[in-house]
């Protein structure tokens, strides 16, 4: 019988320690049943496994065709059974540790239901997820001696999601565990639960270098917000006088420096305030891709664990919404969903923000 392990965070070896990604690193394996050999032979001078991948990307080809429902309802137990130990298990989460971590305490949440979106969630298996990765997060924090963490959660096949069930990735971090902070997040993308190959990989995702990042005009900041809001009819509004408060708080808590000091956040730019007002969710100056937004608690709040269990239900319950919002706006079919929480995570403003990118 597979029992917990409390330092199972030590099991496994790290897949990167000092390592930078080659040119066109930005593969992201998705899985394919056992049964399917697709990782032979080639079609019109394609490996077929790119052949496929182009088809699916193309909508020429159903992705589900490559999966059977016996594969899928099979995958939560066969993601627990190839880790090392479990960490924790809550009602709809099981937490799982050397599944092959990217750096030591790499510890995956998979959740129970079956379901390859966040959407396909319940409520409440939604939030339990979020909180039972919390929970992981100060365990290993304690145990490894760790200083902050970084969250990935890639939702759905679009974004890279190598198996057709939702799961969340919790990577404890320190300073100097890395060349360079950001490996993390290619390592990730190249990350499988299996160690053997045969995985169909969608075409990359062409990721703008820093430099070719330019910021945007308030003007055409403020048309994106408002597109938004427009979408969010009938879910919430962000009423004037609240748009104007949390403004407000942004200038006087200095949190322009979200932005790299160069812009205060304007009322403008802010598209949704929850009901409770608890947190509130705006449009990014220099974004990724299209639909690169930001969703954070109202109150400042340098660490996940700092926020109240109110306000980090009420994040995340805003993080589902405005990921709805945002997808339904361009037409999305997935996103990814990231927080740096800590320094020596990437986090570059002292307040927790989740990141919203449509794939």
């Amino acid at each position: 019988m597979r029992r917990a392990i409390p330092l199972c965070v030590f099991a496994g070896q790290p897949l990167i320690r000092s390592w930078t990604p080659g040119p066109g690193f930005r593969h992201t394996p998705v899985f394919v049943p056992r049964h399917r050999d697709t990782t032979r032979g080639s079609i019109l001078g394609l490996p077929v496994v790119t052949f496929l991948a182009c088809l699916c990307r193309k909508g020429h080809l159903p992705r589900r065709a490559m999966t059977t429902r016996s594969d899928e309802v099979a995958l939560p137990t066969r993601l627990r059974e190839a880790a090392s130990s479990v960490l924790l298990e809550s009602t709809d989460t099981v937490a799982v540790c050397g599944l092959q971590p990217v750096l030591p305490g790499h510890t995956v949440l998979v959740a129970k239901s079956l379901g390859s979106r966040l959407s396909q969630l319940s409520e409440d298996a939604m939030l339990d997820l979020w909180r039972t990765a919390l929970r992981a997060q100060v365990h290993l924090e304690r145990e490894l001696a760790t200083t902050a963490s970084n969250w990935a959660v890639f939702d759905g096949w679009f974004s890279g999601q190598p198996v057709a069930q939702v799961h969340l990735h919790v990577v404890p971090r320190k300073s100097g565990d890395l060349d360079e902070n950001d490996q993390v997040y290619a390592a990730l993308e190249a990350w499988t639960p299996w160690p053997a190959g045969g995985a169909l990989q969608p075409p990359p995702i062409a990721w703008p270098a820093d430099e070719h990042r330019k910021e945007r005009t308030g003007e055409l900041m403020a048309q994106e917000a408002g597109s938004y809001r427009t979408g969010i009819e009938g879910h919430g509004s962000i009423p004037e006088e609240q748009a104007q408060r949390e403004s407000s708080q942004a200038r006087s808590q200095n949190l322009r420096e979200r932005y790299d000091n160069a812009a205060q956040l304007e009322r403008s730019h802010i598209f949704f305030a929850s009901p409770s007002g608890l947190s509130v969710a705006f449009v990014n100056l220099k974004p990724l891709v299209p639909g690169h937004v930001l969703v954070t608690p109202r109150r400042v709040a340098p660490r996940l664990a700092d926020l109240s269990e109110e306000e980090f239900d009420d994040l995340f319950r805003t993080v589902r919404l405005v990921q709805a919002v945002v997808e339904r706006h361009y037409g999305a079919e997935a996103s990814r969903l990231g927080i740096q929480d800590g320094p020596d995570a990437g986090q570059s403003v002292p307040h927790v923000h989740v990141r919203d990118l449509q794939t």
